[in-house]
């Protein structure tokens, strides 16, 4: 049986996880490499009531259990849509996306670059929050939509 105590989530074009994997090879530790332009190759069953994963790569079959030690992850946290995209593109990325949030039913795995902390690093209002708390300086913030009436034209703003 294929278990795998660590997986290294990636491109097939990215060098940096091909050094991660030669190193948890040297280390002779169970590994999954997960190729997100190779995502939909791969054969994927998940048991949620029993938090066990399996896929199937190649003939070659992996499970993922809450023995999950670690996680590398080296991909987008957003992959945008297009207007112009297929709906089996549209599909991909939408599949890709929730089978990485989903992930993070392995809670007890040590995540590199978890994607969660990525949305909230990438968050300019909690950003704001974070500084305001640690008593930095921060301008006067609002979030505001088109119809309110806050916006004055003798005012100078930064706008996002």
């Amino acid at each position: 049986m294929n278990s795998i105590e660590y997986i290294i989530i990636a491109d097939t074009n990215d060098f940096t996880s091909d050094y991660v994997a030669i190193e948890l090879n040297k280390r002779n530790k169970k590994y999954l490499r997960i190729n997100r332009d190779k995502f939909s190759e791969y054969k994927i069953e998940w048991n949620i009531v029993k938090n066990k994963l399996k896929i199937e790569i190649d003939k070659d079959i992996y499970y993922i259990d809450n023995n999950l030690k670690g996680v590398y992850y080296r991909a987008p946290v957003y992959l945008h849509y297009n207007y112009n995209s297929t709906y089996e593109e549209q599909l991909y990325k939408t599949q890709w996306m929730a089978f990485i949030k989903n992930l993070i039913c392995f809670e007890n795995a040590i995540w590199l670059n978890n994607p969660v902390d990525t949305y909230k690093a990438e968050n300019k209002m909690l950003q704001l929050k974070y500084a305001s708390q640690l008593g930095m300086l921060i301008p006067k913030t609002y979030v505001i939509n088109a119809s309110t009436n806050k916006i004055k034209d003798d005012e100078k703003y930064a706008i996002k």
